[in-house]
């Protein structure tokens, strides 16, 4: 976890960290105080901000206060950028929907806090490659 008590930290728009986030998307944009840190919870990072009371956050959903380079979200976002490589290096290699597979189980909980959505999405492009191939 790269935050700790004391830093400040930047909401992203809803749109850079998934819908399912909407509650706490109405700080986008606000700059807070991280006063607590758990990684044991969904949302390990609490921030709290001089206008309200404090909210938790994952790491996705937040950049850090003055940082000089804002995450890449289009073309190098941080749930494809966690591995030593690129996810796209290795689904590159593959069929599209194995490389779909592939990218819905390793972005999976890094997206968005809930992990299920894309492995459901990963399950189903392997469930469909399997019924290509001919498989039950």
């Amino acid at each position: 976890m790269s935050y700790q008590v004391g830093d400040e930290a930047k909401v992203l728009p809803a749109a850079e960290y998934g819908p399912e986030a909407w509650a706490r998307s109405f700080r986008a944009g606000q700059v807070g105080t991280v006063v607590a840190v758990d990684p044991s919870l969904p949302f390990p990072i609490e921030l709290e901000f001089p206008s309200g009371s404090p909210l938790a956050y994952t790491e996705d959903e937040l950049v850090k206060a003055g940082a000089d380079q804002v995450e890449d979200v289009v073309d190098h976002p941080a749930h494809y950028t966690w591995l030593p490589v690129e996810v796209i290096e290795i689904t590159k290699h593959l069929t599209f929907v194995r490389g779909n597979a592939v990218k819905y189980l390793l972005r999976a909980g890094r997206k968005s806090a809930d992990p299920l959505e894309d492995l459901r999405k990963a399950r189903w492009y392997l469930d469909y490659e399997i019924r290509q191939l001919g498989g039950a």
